[in-house]
């Protein structure tokens, strides 16, 4: 993302120029710099490649572990964020858990 170094003054529709890989590692970076309690994030990695989102996700173990993420996603592939885990899932027909 080097090629928006000369341009982090302005102000123009950057939900319309960059790509949702850009977009969500700018995300990333914002949680970086403001270091929120809490994090609610909706398939937060459905569009970045494997060896990315293995770093993105190391970022909450190393960067962000006082941080408490909400990750709700789709796919398998997504999770998980950081090392703390809680995985909800659809109960089996008749309602009972396995």
């Amino acid at each position: 993302m080097r090629h928006l170094l000369g341009h982090l003054d302005e102000v123009r529709r950057w939900d319309k120029e960059l790509a949702i890989d850009e977009q969500q590692s700018l995300a990333f970076a914002r949680l970086l710099l403001r270091r929120p309690k809490w994090v609610v994030m909706d398939d937060p990695l459905n569009a970045l490649e494997e060896a990315r989102r293995v770093d993105l996700c190391g970022i909450f173990d190393r960067e962000l572990a006082g941080t408490a993420v909400l990750a709700i996603g789709r796919s398998r592939a997504a999770a998980p964020i950081g090392s703390r885990v809680m995985l909800m899932m659809d109960a089996p027909a008749g309602g009972e858990t396995p």
